[in-house]
């Protein structure tokens, strides 16, 4: 899936993915500090709190993510930049890699997943390699690096998702049965504290063990864990006529009346012929002068909305993507669009 996915998505799963690890490291960090502090009473009631089997997956997970990485990651940030038929004159392939690699070797394996985690690993490297384009090319006008370091952020951002999601796949299997690990000695340990606890201090540990338990996934998730929200966007196109319009002026004074002053001025747009009120035409009639025409409108826009999760949202459509109200192609046709 992931070898098919587009870029956008690989800059997803990549973000996501080493967060998982990033928040279960900190996750055991945090129940490994509790525990030692609950150790007294841990201990007396004959409850282990010997954390080494998870402290030795947690290393190897780490390690191994980590070392993936900074193996797949120069490989694949070079590439993209080879890539630019600018940028690959200014910078050889072997110095952003060095680069890469220079800067990677000052992180430790923590540092490394959490900065993978977002924009902050990226933006390093970015900043160095834009640094050191700038410093090789000093012929080259600040108006056309500047264009140019655009396409080099988003190489930049291509490459490292690209290299993280290989890194992915050469070590995803060792990082499942870290994971299946884990989750199994945390479960030895909830059904220990069940057994040999109780009280409020039983309640205590039951809660934290579980939360552990939640924050360390049973495997390495494929795609971000949960569906929060989607954002639907709708174009619309709004047509129509009003049948009368109908505007009084209550101060025309212009209209003289002998009981009231004036009389109201009345606009009328609506669908009808206007004759002259005196002259008739060669067979008698009132003289047709004109036409009186309804307001006609049309405009066009755009709405959004965030559609929570569930079984149905706003939006939801099963059939065609076009909605039309019941006269709208009738109205289409008489404006003439």
């Amino acid at each position: 899936m992931l070898a098919d996915a587009s870029a956008p998505l690989k800059d997803v799963v990549s973000q996501s993915m080493s967060q998982s690890l990033a928040d279960a490291n900190a996750e055991i960090d945090s129940l490994i500090e509790d525990l030692e502090s609950n150790s007294a009473e841990l201990s007396m009631s004959g409850v282990s709190t010997d954390t080494s089997l998870i402290e030795k997956n947690r290393t190897k997970m780490m390690d191994t993510y980590s070392d993936a990485i900074r193996e797949q990651l120069p490989s694949a940030i070079a590439s993209e930049v080879a890539k630019d038929p600018v940028l690959s004159t200014w910078i050889s392939s072997t110095d952003v890699k060095q680069i890469t690699v220079a800067y990677m070797n000052t992180l430790s394996d923590v540092e490394l997943v959490n900065m993978s985690s977002n924009n902050t690993l990226q933006n390093e490297i970015f900043a160095q390699v834009s640094q050191q384009i700038i410093t090789d090319n000093p012929t080259i006008p600040a108006s056309e690096i500047d264009v140019a370091l655009y396409r080099l952020e988003a190489d930049m951002q291509i490459g490292v998702s690209e290299g993280v999601c290989l890194a992915i796949e050469s070590s995803q299997a060792v990082i499942d049965q870290c994971f299946a690990n884990i989750n199994s000695e945390l479960q030895n340990k909830l059904d220990e504290s069940t057994d040999k606890l109780t009280g409020l201090f039983a309640e205590k540990m039951e809660k934290r063990l579980q939360k552990s338990m939640k924050m360390v996934p049973c495997g390495l998730p494929v795609l971000p864990p949960n569906w929060v929200c989607t954002v639907n966007v709708w174009e619309y196109e709004v047509i129509g006529k009003y049948k009368s319009f109908k505007v009084i002026d209550n101060d025309n004074e212009c209209m003289f009346n002998p009981y009231f002053g004036h009389d109201a001025q009345v606009y009328v747009r609506e669908e009808t012929p206007i004759y002259h009120p005196t002259k008739t035409n060669e067979l008698g009639y009132q003289l047709k002068i004109g036409e009186n025409n309804p307001i006609n409108f049309k405009f066009n826009g755009y709405a959004a909305t965030i559609v929570g999760p569930g079984p149905k949202g706003v939006g939801d459509k099963t059939g065609e993507r076009d909605e039309k109200s019941v006269a709208y192609d009738n109205l289409i046709t008489e404006f003439g669009e």
